[in-house]
């Protein structure tokens, strides 16, 4: 596992690559750049990594989208029972494909997440509001103005701007956001004044 400064502890990856394509993606370019495929694959002996850890806020697969269409179900009930094993930990998920969270049953030490880098993707908050579990969201990289978008239902707003690109972010962007526990990147921390 990865140590981490920022909103979690460590990041945690039995899982790698990705097949969304999202144009931004830093983890495609970061194992292009290592000469790595990026390509979703199972990293099995990663499993137990957590095991033996002190409780801390874990990111779960931070190199893919584990609800992809394209992860299959035992890979992500294989991460599910580590959950279930360590109740003591907190684990953090996060999706743009929100709808397959439905599919499966996670204990109360996860936290939901999900993506929506502006409005053009506002229903992604719509299909995680049903879910009866701790959800956060993550507004990253923040592409448009969010005047108005109720965030009230998340405990945690993450805010990030773009990872090896030239930033089109607007300060009146992130200002419009609005919730109550909002993490700011250091990225976008500049733009608040």
């Amino acid at each position: 596992m990865m140590r981490s400064d920022g909103f979690y502890d460590y990041a945690w990856s039995p899982v790698t690559g990705c097949l969304n394509d999202c144009w931004y993606c830093y983890g495609k370019k970061d194992f292009e750049q290592r000469g790595l495929s990026y390509l979703p694959e199972f990293h099995p002996e990663r499993l137990r990594e957590p095991y033996g850890y002190k409780p801390s806020r874990i990111f779960v697969t931070h190199y893919t989208d584990l609800m992809g269409d394209f992860i299959p179900e035992e890979w992500v009930k294989s991460i599910i029972g580590v959950c279930n094993d360590l109740s003591k930990q907190t684990f953090m998920f996060l999706t743009k494909n929100p709808k397959r969270y439905y599919e499966y049953d996670f204990p109360d030490n996860c936290i939901l997440g999900v993506t929506v880098e502006s409005k053009n993707e506002i229903q992604r908050i719509d299909i995680i509001s049903g879910i009866k579990a701790r959800k956060w969201i993550s507004i990253e990289p923040i592409l448009g103005d969010f005047t108005g978008v109720d965030l009230s239902q998340f405990e945690l707003c993450i805010i990030g701007k773009l990872f090896n690109h030239v930033s089109k972010i607007r300060p009146e962007w992130v200002r419009s956001v609005s919730h109550s526990n909002i993490y700011y990147k250091p990225n976008v921390r500049r733009y608040l004044k």
